[in-house]
């Protein structure tokens, strides 16, 4: 099942690419998939919106269709998911650091990289 999902996001993130100028908000694991990361790298400005743990921690603490953290939503199981892919993470073209900052602050930050 999870080798259908990944072909399915890989093959979603392909066609909805193209026409340019668009802005493609992806989940966390979407980097995961080398493939797909490198279709990315290659074709656009990938940017990584970096969070701390404790603050991605209260944004979702009572989402309840987070597959990775069902059943063991904390802190600690949000930096080991972060630790695991920061490699990926670290390969995109621009980082934000988003922690303590209003959507208009980010908004401005991606405006004024891109």
């Amino acid at each position: 099942m999870k080798n259908i999902l990944e072909k399915l996001k890989k093959k979603t993130i392909k066609n909805i690419f193209f026409p340019k100028n668009l802005v493609i908000s992806l989940g966390g694991g979407a980097l995961e998939n080398l493939e797909t990361r490198e279709f990315l790298l290659n074709n656009s400005t990938v940017i990584y919106l970096k969070t701390s743990p404790e603050i991605i921690y209260e944004r979702i603490k009572n989402n309840t269709s987070r597959p990775l953290l069902c059943g063991n939503m904390s802190v600690e199981k949000i930096s080991e998911i972060l630790e695991k892919r920061i490699e990926n993470y670290q390969s995109a073209t621009y980082t934000i650091t988003t922690d303590n900052k209003t959507p208009n602050k980010i908004a401005e930050e991606i405006i004024g990289v891109l």
